[in-house]
């Protein structure tokens, strides 16, 4: 019974051998990958809220002259909620600066966010 423990206990460490070779070998290519998959995301929110809000404009003007001048101040609410959320995107979309910038920092924030 002890030799069967022992030849189970050594393909167990032979194993975790080769998993800690295998992450080794494939953690910069991950990690290269993950800061390229969050820039990404970041970057087309952020163009995404730059493009609501450069269209924001022509649509108002559109609309207004659809409109009736009584029922401008519910165009005005919603233009301005709008306009509010398009720019909460901008602001909310900057990590990708961060990446770019400093991507060490990013990485070990995206680790503290992933334990804790």
């Amino acid at each position: 019974m002890s030799k069967e423990l022992q030849e189970a206990l050594a393909e167990i460490i032979n194993l975790t051998v080769q998993g800690k070779d295998f992450i080794l070998d494939q953690a910069p290519d991950v990690i290269q990958q993950l800061l390229a998959w969050e820039f990404t995301i970041g970057l087309i929110g952020f163009v995404s809220g730059i493009l609501l809000t450069l269209a924001y404009y022509p649509w108002t003007k559109i609309i207004l002259k659809m409109r009736k001048k009584d029922e401008a101040w519910d165009f005005a609410f919603i233009g301005h909620s709008f306009i509010t959320l398009t720019i909460l995107l901008i602001v909310y979309n900057t990590q990708w600066i961060q990446i770019l910038i400093a991507p060490k920092v990013f990485l070990l924030e995206y680790a503290v966010n992933l334990i804790g």
